[in-house]
Order: C-alpha cells, then structure tokens, then sequence
C-alpha cells in the first residue's frame, strides 16, 4: 500500500539479461508485465529461487505469490514475444488455476507457454513429422 493508504502502484521499465536471455520488465499502475524469448528458462530460475527460500513445492510458490500481488491489487503478467503465457494476481479468476495451482489467481496459457519454449517447439514438431509418417504409412496399406 502506498504511505496514503491506497493500493500499491508501480512503474518500471528495466531490461536485464537471465544466463544471456533477454528480459523486459514494465509496469505501469497495477499491471507488472516481465517478457522474456525464453519463458522456459526463466521458470526455472523462479523455481530454483522458491526452493531456495526453503519453499516446499513451486505450486504453493505460485499459489504464494499470486495471493499476495492479489492482496495488493497487483497484477503480475510474464509473456514470451508469441503473447501471455500466464497471468496471475489480482485480475485473474481461474477455475483451472485453483485446481492445478491451488488458487484461482493463475491462469497459464499451455498452448502458448509450449510455443514459448525452443526444445517445446522442435519437441512438438517431432511429433508433428513422426504422426504424418503413421498416417502416410496407413493411408499407403489401404
């Protein structure tokens, strides 16, 4: 809260590189938006910092956090160039999130947070080459 007793406003605009990824992070008013071409990695390294302050899982980190930015009027927003992977705090009310993340206040983007992912990309194309041959190979039998 701010010294007047209102809701928590933020305005940022800094970039910084995580093990060499680009990362963007605005603000403006309560929405926090961190951009990153490597959403992947950059979950990790969230992870990574919840198991180190000793947090038992990431899901009640998520859980953690989402309440807590919820609690200030904050919403927090991490998205690769491809769009929102997932958003969480307080303009967030996701049936899904409370049943994969503990708390209504995530909403994650699958499809879009796999199309983030470089290994994810070259992973779904595989399966993309791999089932066409099946189908040609049944198609050729008939």
């Amino acid at each position: 809260m701010t010294p007047d007793g209102g809701r928590l406003e933020v305005l940022a605009d800094l970039s910084i590189e995580v093990d060499g990824a680009p990362v963007r992070v605005e603000s403006a008013g309560s929405q926090v938006r961190v951009v990153t071409e490597d959403v992947r990695g950059f979950v990790d390294h969230l992870r990574a910092a919840a198991r180190a302050t000793g947090s038992a899982s990431a899901r009640g980190s998520v859980a953690t956090v989402a309440e807590a930015l919820a609690a200030e009027g904050i919403t927090g927003v991490l998205a690769a160039p491809t769009g929102e992977v997932a958003v969480l705090g307080a303009d967030v009310d996701s049936p899904v999130g409370r049943l994969l993340w503990g708390t209504r206040r995530v909403r994650v983007d699958a499809v879009r947070l796999l199309r983030s992912s470089e290994a994810a990309r070259w992973g779904l194309t595989g399966a993309g080459l791999v089932l066409g041959a099946l189908v040609l190979v049944r198609l050729r039998r008939r």
